[in-house]
């Protein structure tokens, strides 16, 4: 079949246009053509500019108004689609007309406008005085003063003059903040005087003769020249002065009087007093009368002459005095440099105190306020310093000018303050001078101006700067705030030395601007839209009360595209803020959040949002698109969430199925992440505990900190000579060592890894230095100078994770300070370059002056032509004097004038803005600085304006950066304390979009992401990475890409995340209260990388609760009050130095499972004993024994192993006769009991003097019998094991060839269960099963030896035609019993092609937590690679499994429990907390679990016991405890306290914490639990009753109308999950053996959240030729002829080709060059696939067939039966079933849940 010509490889560009031209046919084929929702979507998809889209996108102009017509708007708008169309135009044309070059072309032509419309006048009455006997006027009917005589190209010109005044006025109102004011203006006055009257005749012939005073558009001419003269373009061009500007305005003013005068008094005069004057006598009356001279010899002869007389006058007397006044003022100010008076109108203005002697400090000041948002403010300057010539031309730049009023003065001095009128501004601040010689001293001068200016203006608001974190002491009664920049400076740099880019990150949100209108490279693109994005905090809209905090982020960024990262709450009379209280923190009633955005309109949007418009927007995410496009009456299925997720493609489930169906799959994602984290995360080696440290000074805003347990060491002890060999360590190269913070903020105990810290100094610490860090683990010392190279390598800068330069020379007086940071990192790039370091350093320092960064090493620029040396020549010829200050020199009269220097856009390291003369916003887009390498205290000082409007900006910052002011607070129920952190986005998210990611990471991981980490690349023409803030939700991911999260710890998944008070209430909810719970849930995601060495507290009462961060505790006292009894506890003697601010780790909110290392003899090593089939053919066995001998190389060297084969008789082989093989050989079809098998392996008691085996450690537990001749350490019987395994043979039974090979299984579980029993009770041990077949000999027996005996079927079963089933199921169960009693582990391997008894055996694996893998032959890739996998180890070398695990589960007396559904056993132990209802294992609440590994989830099922209602303020409490033996032989013990709010009925808190997903699974194991012992059919009854009744209680409908029906967002997939369950082989055997379904159900009692989703509803992957591979609707429509289809259902991963492709496959068009994208395509999902088998255990069978293939039923027998040979919904294959359609399911239960009658 011949391809299309698309499918020819085509340019980047084309490929775009075609595949977006594809997927818009796609689109509209689906909606249908007209559809209102197909036109969003498309909309939708094209509102992200692709430049910013593309993972390498076009450079082109960014336009910054993409962000107020992106994806909210079509949310809130879905009655027309043209409504949004015009509104984006309308918002693009106000765009324009805001630009900056439009407003001064406007300015400029109006003005020129006016005078030449004034002009004429002049012209016109001139004409109509000398003509007054024109014929026409006397036609004309009124009065006569109504008409002139006029040319016709006079009133053509007036015409044009009209319609463009007009239009230019209707402009500016119509895109005008404030309408209403601009209608009420004078200029509307004037121009509807002026310039209406001759538009309104122009179809009017006579009206031409009409007389308009249009000579007074004078009045709006100042107005206009004063706007003009504020233009860059003019202050550029002409370089005026204040003075200067001032005198022009005053002669405009002067002018216009004049003017105004002379044409009013000409026509009165004329008009009234018949009096013919000229222009020239007109202004020469003018002039006289101004003057006050009066010669008499003109003057007006009528009444309206001398009114006008009078009002010249008046006009005159009121306006020039004052314009002059001000003019002689500003030149006064230029003379004397004090400033005069601060001369207040209606502008807000500020009040600046501190010394401005250059310009840096005047501009980190006036850009704070002043900022491009501000609209209007004013600022007034009281400086210490005269005015200076540099400040000067600052403050009279174009950005500035008019705005800020300079004045000299004291701020003790109440004159000064009156100068400054002080009293009637806004806000005061009092800055601190940096380049102070003593800080204290300066401090100590600022708290005496803040003293003195509350004494004189007791109401305005003061904020004070400070050098010194504990003068803040001092001023809390007085001022506002106060803010330490350098303490913020050091935490802000440690975070960034731990996190990457985090600086830059933090920096930016606290700088207010907006993205520039155009950029040169793709970096700055994205970079600038980040960088364009600010911090605010806002009411929450009352729409969003109930919603739980996760999902809140997610909407509100879906529709406004706000960043929600916390809230501001109140808790016990205050008010508190967290950073993602997680999925079950929900909203209430006057909570504010903290919100990440661009735009206050977005803002205003989200707090206008009504409830309407949100349900009208989930509505939309959850529309059912038409599949046969006739309308209404269509069968719809569900549309995903993403329809505006900036890619538009339709898909049919939610993202957090679309996760699953990536390559990544979701399973994957946080091991993905985790693994990145192990991968570098090292640990302190010393002692530590959490708290708060001793500071030199009174300081509230230190982090909680891990300090050293027990005195801190010597100074001598700590300094090294050499650290050549240290790796992984951070080098601190510092000036001094009054670095606490910086310490303070890498040994934040929240932090995920903690590196040794080497501190490089040219002198020792003084003592007092040393005490403040000595309470730090692992910090040493180094003596000698960072600038000298050897010292450097001495250092092992060679090693380092990074190095950190700080301190060195940071006295800002100096023009020179910071120089030795500048050259220490110049002098590390050229170590590199010269190869004498092995590997580029990252370098984080700090700098004195913003300007030096540009003399930083230009290592990152992106001009490959240019050597360093002509890089930095240009940096420096660009940058020769500070960032965008203006160079002085003498103009021609003496005066100093300003020639600005601009540096270059390439070539240089600093990308300096054109559109700023100050130059402030320069050094943002360097790109070291953007990369988080570099930062200046001068960069925080724009956050103590931000405190006028934003006073919790310093709080929301201390947060950000670790520090918790709130220290022990109890937190609400279920809420832990959540830190900013930094996770790798996994190699197989890259080409999906953020917007997925953030639903992944929101909905999915409940972690809320902030931004992006990229990497830099020479196509994006930055080599450095670069912080990209907020992303757009459609910018594609990246390989390398890091994201900046907040992460929520709580791992535990619960149906339910707010409880009703009572039972009866609890019982209402449908879907019982459960948790799904992983006991060995990796540490790196519980936020502690290594166990607590000591032993946990446990609570007296009968409860025997450990200490935990719910536990009310009272330091003083030392004692602890326990949340589940009641009880009062005294603390063991090693708490006694705890206090409120230093808690250990288990009291923390934020550890809410901890881990401790229990101090007991270590256990016994692991024993593994092998169990072999010999009964297979040769092939099989060859393959096995290949298997077991390379897993014997996996298994720890003490590990004790052993081997038991059989076939016909059951051989146990003892390992310690190395002499020649030896096996005791005992009968299979004999049932041989416990007692004689120990006679007969002579497994007495411990014989005298019995040798220790080698291999074992002092003090560890040995077995008391002769076990040690079977069961040895590998390290000792590796070769004997070895040889008897490569020597293995097959069983020498002779086989007839109507019979089955006669195989005892059954006798050697019982002969390996009975060596183990006795010899290694409770201690961890694992038998491995390998089996090809069914047990046909001896005890267990399953099917006969004849062939013509077929094994049981699932309808002999149900007809109790089983022959064996009952006897075997029996035999095995007791056995699983024995084996679990003693806490051993069943793992069971098949290789056969028919069954081979599982299902009777299957408690030997469920009851034990064993795993089974279920394969065709022990030579496929699924046993050897899902055997293997079994060995994996954790990041510590140790094998990855637990032994000997027990759960136990305690809860507060409000709840109970029912029951555990997993692999586990009753543990028969009883206490209050019991149920009398039992769901699955009940009667109890504790377990043994035997074997357990990071993956292993249990359900734990729960109900409410009070009978009345509950105190609402109660939360129940549920604490999980379990013990296991580590791999390590250390007997650990986790615990897992979480707790949940009970609240009334009718709070709709309990609605929004449903978790659909979890409870899906929930609802999956109790339904396989009941279809082990009851009907099918009954099970789904059971099921289809409890959808229903959940729909009835939590949908939204009216009565009988299922048109009507809605469930909120967090049930609408419910139902779906449901649909698939039913027709998944966990509740239909229909086509499965019954040792299948016993395969299935077992993998699925013990999977994980992600992969249980995925077994019960598989996801789906499209391939086409024009579009990227995408998640499709697991449905018959997405098979089409065209596309490559990749399936994974957990179990098997499929490939399948359509006939189209599988026809170019066969034609070899994959083979030819001119179509390579068919072989990518052929290629690609292969790829996805291998990635899938990964990791998964056990490994999933896979297939690759097509359309046609035997194989597809695997695909067919998935999808939705949307298309059947009975009905036809659309396109797509027919499948050939009976089932229903979830079409079809989904109307039914709308129909039966808006029923009254069901």
């Amino acid at each position: 079949m011949q391809p299309l010509a698309l499918l020819r490889e085509d340019t980047p560009d084309s490929a775009m246009i075609a595949a977006t031209s594809s997927a818009r046919s796609d689109l509209l084929s689906t909606f249908g053509e007209n559809t209102a929702e197909a036109k969003s979507v498309l909309r939708l998809r094209s509102s992200t500019p692709a430049f910013l889209q593309a993972t390498v996108p076009h450079i082109g102009s960014y336009d910054r108004i993409r962000r107020l017509i992106r994806f909210k708007k079509s949310s809130f708008n879905p009655v027309t689609t043209s409504i949004l169309d015009s509104r984006s135009l309308f918002l693009q044309f106000k765009s324009i007309v805001s630009s900056e070059g439009f407003t001064s072309a406007v300015a400029i032509i109006d003005l020129v406008a006016d005078l030449f419309f004034s002009i004429l006048y002049l012209f016109d009455i001139q004409w109509a005085l000398s003509h007054q006997d024109d014929s026409a006027l006397s036609n004309l009917p009124g009065p006569s003063y109504l008409w002139i005589s006029r040319l016709p190209i006079t009133f053509n010109a007036c015409i044009a003059f009209s319609f463009y005044i007009l239009l230019s006025w209707c402009i500016q109102v119509a895109f005008a903040d404030n309408r209403m004011r601009e209608v009420l203006s004078v200029l509307t006055f004037v121009n509807l005087l002026s310039s209406a009257p001759f538009i309104v005749s122009v179809q009017i012939q006579s009206a031409r003769y009409l007389y308009i005073p249009y000579f007074l558009r004078a009045l709006v001419a100042v107005g206009r020249l004063n706007k003009v003269l504020k233009l860059r373009v003019i202050t550029q061009s002409f370089n005026l002065s204040p003075v200067q500007g001032k005198l022009l305005v005053l002669l405009g003013a002067l002018s216009s009087i004049l003017y105004l005068g002379l044409c009013l008094f000409q026509y009165v005069e004329f008009r009234f007093g018949e009096r013919v004057l000229s222009i020239f006598d007109c202004f020469y009356f003018v002039i006289v009368t101004l003057a006050t001279v009066g010669y008499g010899d003109i003057a007006p002869s009528t009444h309206a002459g001398q009114a006008v007389v009078i009002l010249l006058i008046v006009t005159a007397l009121t306006v020039l005095p004052f314009l002059t006044t001000e003019v002689l003022a500003t030149m006064n100010e230029a003379r004397n440099g004090k400033g005069g008076v601060y001369k207040r109108g209606n502008a807000e203005y500020f009040v600046v105190l501190g010394n401005f002697d250059n310009t840096h400090k005047l501009t980190d000041a006036l850009d704070g306020l002043l900022h491009e948002h501000s609209t209007g403010e004013k600022v007034v300057i009281l400086a210490r310093t005269p005015l200076t010539p540099q400040v000067h031309s600052v403050i009279s730049s174009y950005k500035y000018s008019n705005r800020v009023t300079y004045l000299v003065g004291s701020g003790m001095d109440a004159t000064d303050l009156r100068r400054a009128q002080v009293r009637h501004s806004s806000a005061v601040f009092v800055l601190a001078d940096r380049g102070a010689g003593d800080h204290r001293r300066e401090d100590e001068r600022n708290t005496l101006r803040a003293w003195a200016i509350r004494q004189y203006a007791p109401d305005v608001p003061i904020f004070v700067k400070n050098m010194l974190p504990d003068t803040e002491t001092f001023q809390e009664l007085t001022v506002e705030a106060s803010l330490c920049v350098e303490d913020l400076k050091q935490l802000v740099l440690s975070l960034s030395v731990m996190y990457d880019g985090a600086s830059t990150l933090l920096l930016n949100l606290l700088k207010i601007s907006s993205p520039e209108s155009k950029y040169d490279t793709i970096w700055e693109t994205q970079y600038g839209d980040g960088f364009g994005n600010e911090l605010f905090l806002a009411p929450v809209n009352g729409s969003f009360m109930g919603m739980s905090f996760t999902e809140a982020s997610w909407v509100v960024f879906r529709e406004f595209q706000l960043n929600m990262v916390g809230v501001r709450t109140s808790q016990k009379h205050s008010r508190i803020l967290l950073l993602n209280p997680g999925a079950a923190y929900c909203f209430q009633n006057g909570d504010e959040v903290i919100l990440i955005g661009q735009s206050k309109d977005d803002v205003e949007l989200f707090k206008n949002l009504t409830t309407q418009d949100l349900q009208t927007s989930q509505t939309l995410k959850r529309q059912m698109h038409e599949l046969s496009g006739s309308g209404s009456d269509s069968v719809t299925i569900e549309l995903n969430e993403f329809n505006d997720g900036g890619s538009g493609e339709t898909r049919a489930f939610t993202l957090r199925r679309i996760q699953t169906v990536q390559k990544h799959r979701a399973s994957r994602i946080p091991e993905g992440w985790n693994a990145e984290r192990r991968s570098s995360t090292p640990s302190l080696n010393q002692a530590t505990f959490i708290g708060i440290p001793s500071a030199p000074y009174d300081d509230s805003t230190i982090p909680e900190c891990r300090l050293i347990n027990g005195h801190p060491p010597n100074f001598d002890n700590l300094v090294v000579e050499t650290a050549k060999e240290w790796v992984g360590h951070i080098l601190v190269c510092a000036g001094d060592y009054d670095l606490f913070k910086f310490v303070c903020g890498l040994r934040a105990s929240h932090l995920e890894y903690h590196r040794r810290i080497l501190l490089l100094s040219h002198r020792r610490p003084s003592r007092e230095e040393f005490d403040v860090l000595s309470v730090f683990p692992e910090i040493n010392y180094m003596v000698g100078d960072p600038r000298q190279k050897k010292v450097l390598l001495e250092a092992g800068i060679n090693g380092c994770f990074k190095v950190v330069i700080l301190k060195m020379g940071t006295n800002f007086s100096d023009d020179f300070a910071g120089s030795e940071s500048i050259m220490i990192s110049h002098m590390i790039h050229y170590m590199h370059k010269r190869n004498e370091i092995d590997s580029a350093k990252t370098v984080v320092l700090e700098v004195a002056r913003r300007s030096h960064i540009a003399y930083l090493h230009p290592s990152a620029t992106t001009v490959a032509h240019l050597s360093y040396k002509k890089r930095l020549r240009n940096a420096v010829k660009n940058m020769s004097v500070s960032v965008g200050l203006e160079k002085l020199g003498k103009g021609k009269h003496g005066s100093f004038e300003k020639v600005v220097d601009r540096p270059k856009r390439r070539g240089t390291l600093l990308r300096a803005d054109e559109e700023n003369v100050v130059g402030d916003i320069g050094y943002v887009y360097a790109p070291i600085f953007a990369a988080g390498r570099v930062v200046a205290a001068s960069m925080l000082d724009g956050v103590i304006f931000q405190l006028h409007k934003n006073p919790y900006l310093v709080e929301i910052m201390l947060l950000l950066c670790g520090v918790d002011r709130y220290g022990g607070r109890k937190l609400p129920a279920g809420i832990t304390k959540n830190w900013i952190a930094q996770i790798a986005v996994p190699a197989s998210f890259v080409g999906l979009t953020y917007v997925e990611l953030y639903f992944e990471l929101s909905m999915k991981q409940g972690m809320i992401p902030m931004g992006l980490y990229r990497q830099g690349d020479v196509e994006s023409r930055n080599k450095l990475p670069y912080v990209y803030t907020n992303p757009l939700p459609g910018v594609l991911l990246k390989e390398g890409d890091a994201v900046f999260e907040i992460e929520d710890q709580d791992g535990i998944r619960m149906s339910w995340n707010a409880w009703p008070n009572t039972r009866i209430e609890a019982s209402r909810l449908v879907v019982p209260i459960g948790a799904l719970y992983t006991p060995l849930k990796d540490r790196s995601a519980l936020g502690l990388s290594q166990p607590l060495g000591y032993e946990p507290v446990v609570c007296k009462g009968t409860c025997r609760a450990i200490l935990n961060p719910y536990c009310q505790i009272d330091p003083r006292g030392r004692v602890w009050n326990c949340p589940f009894c009641l009880q009062r506890n005294q603390l063991p003697p090693q708490y006694g130095d705890i206090t409120a601010q230093s808690l250990p780790p288990e009291l923390l909110p934020q550890y809410t499972t901890v881990e401790y290392v229990l101090n007991k003899p270590p256990a016994m090593p692991p024993v593994f004993l092998y169990v072999v089939d010999t009964c297979l053919d040769e092939d099989d066995l060859k393959a096995l024994k290949d298997s077991l001998v390379v897993s014997l190389s996996l298994l720890p060297p003490n590990a004790l192993v052993g081997l038991i084969t059989f076939g016909t008789m059951t051989q146990v082989h003892e390992l310690g006769y190395s002499d020649c093989p030896k096996s005791h050989v005992f009968r299979g079809s004999k049932e041989y009991t416990p007692k004689h098998i120990h006679e007969m392996l002579g497994l007495g008691g411990a014989q005298p003097g019995q040798r220790t085996p080698a291999g074992t450690r002092p003090g560890q537990l040995m077995p008391t019998v002769n076990s040690h001749k079977f069961l040895l350490p590998i390290s000792q019987c590796e070769f004997t094991i070895t040889t008897i395994l490569e020597n293995l043979q097959r069983d020498p039974w002779h086989v007839a060839n109507d019979k089955r090979p006669l195989r005892c299984t059954g006798a050697a579980l019982s002969l390996a269960a009975a060596l183990l029993e006795i010899s290694f009770q409770n201690t961890g041990a694992r038998i491995f099963l390998f089996m090809g077949g069914a047990c046909t000999e001896g005890p267990g027996l399953v099917v006969g030896s004849e062939l013509r005996e077929p094994i049981r079927s699932h309808n002999d079963i149900s007809k109790d035609g089983g022959k064996h089933v009952k006897k075997a199921t029996k035999f095995y169960e007791a056995i699983a019993a024995r084996i679990a009693e003693k806490s051993h582990i069943v793992d069971i391997f098949a290789g056969c092609l028919d069954q081979v008894g599982l299902m009777e055996m299957k408690k030997l694996a469920n009851m034990t937590n064993g795993c089974m893998v279920l394969s065709d032959s022990f030579n496929t890739v699924v046993f050897k690679q899902s055997f293997i996998r079994i060995f994996e180890k954790d990041q510590d070398g140790f094998l990855a499994m637990g032994f000997n695990a027990t759960l136990e589960v305690q809860t507060s007396k409000d709840l109970k429990v029912c029951g555990l559904l997993g692999p586990a056993i009753s543990a028969n132990k009883k206490s209050a907390c019991v149920s009398e209802t039992e769901i699955g294992i009940g009667g109890t609440n504790a377990w043994k679990l035997c074997g357990v590994t990071p993956k292993t989830t249990v359900s734990v099922h729960f109900e409410v016991a009070n009978q009345t209602q509950a105190d609402q303020t109660n939360r129940g409490l549920v604490q999980f405890v379990t013990m296991y033996q580590h791999s390590s032989g250390q007997y650990r013990l986790r615990v897992t306290t979480i707790a949940r709010s009970f609240v009334d009925p009718s709070n709709p808190q309990i609605q929004a914490s449903f978790d659909q997903e979890a409870a899906a699974i929930l609802m999956a194991r109790i339904g396989v639990f009941k279809a082990e012992n009851d009907n099918i059919a009954d099970v789904l009854r059971w099921l289809d009753r409890l959808l229903i009744r959940l729909c009835q209680k939590f949908a939204d409908y009216r009565k009988d109308d299922p048109s009507s029906f809605q469930l909120a967002e967090n049930f609408s997939i419910y139902p779906q999950f449901m649909f698939h369950l039913r027709r998944s082989q966990f509740l239909q055997v229909f086509n499965n053996s019954p040792d299948e379904t016993a395969y299935y159900r077992h993998i699925l009692n013990a999977a994980d959240v992600n992969n249980s989703l995925l077994m019960i509803q598989p996801t789906l992957m499209a391939y086409t030729v024009n579009n990227p591979p995408e998640p499709v609707v697991l449905d018959s429509i997405s098979i089409k002829p065209d596309a490559i289809l990749l399936l994974d259902t957990f179990f098997h991963v499929l490939i399948w080709h359509g006939k189209t492709v599988a026809d170019w496959r066969k034609s070899g068009y994959h083979e030819m060059p001119q179509y390579v994208n068919i072989k990518e395509l052929l290629d690609t999902p292969k790829a996805d696939a291998q990635e899938l088998l990964l990791d998964r255990f056990p490994i999933p069978r896979y297939i690759d067939t097509d359309e046609g293939g035997s194989q597809a039923r695997f695909l067919l027998s998935k999808v939705n039966p949307s298309n059947t040979h009975q009905s036809q919904y659309g396109g797509g294959l027919a499948i050939l079933t009976e089932d229903v359609s979830l079409q079809v399911f989904m109307e039914h239960l709308q129909k039966l849940s808006v029923s009254g009658s069901s």
